[in-house]
């Protein structure tokens, strides 16, 4: 048995989930919640407070059933994760708590749609 791939999402991907069901980000989710182990997402309790601050404010009332779902998947199939230490590598301060995540818990992985976020992989 192959060890799960260990990712990290940004916020984007996630808002764009509960917005659309369609595309790529809504895709991450089914396979979250699809009886296949694809991967294994990693939060921290910055990223889970950026999540649910984001969502909170973006998501439209028409959307908030998807919102719930998708937040209460992520809740509960996610490795929690407590980084011990903080970088400041990214231009935006936020993006450094996904880039931390990433590092603490062995991710060979962090998905963003943002150019200025390095995607990196590590060999395991």
């Amino acid at each position: 048995m192959s060890k799960l791939l260990r990712v990290v999402i940004d916020t984007n991907h996630i808002m764009s989930a509960i917005l659309s069901a369609r595309g790529a980000s809504a895709k991450l989710i089914d396979w979250m919640t699809s009886e296949e182990d694809y991967f294994q997402l990693l939060i921290s309790q910055p990223i889970w407070n950026e999540y649910h601050a984001v969502a909170n404010w973006l998501i439209p009332d028409t959307k908030q059933h998807e919102k719930e779902r998708i937040l209460r998947v992520l809740l509960t199939q996610s490795e929690w994760i407590v980084p011990e230490t903080q970088l400041d590598v990214c231009p935006d301060p936020s993006d450094n708590r996904f880039l931390e995540c990433a590092v603490a818990g062995g991710a060979q992985i962090t998905l963003s749609q943002k150019t200025s976020v390095i995607f990196h992989a590590r060999s395991t």
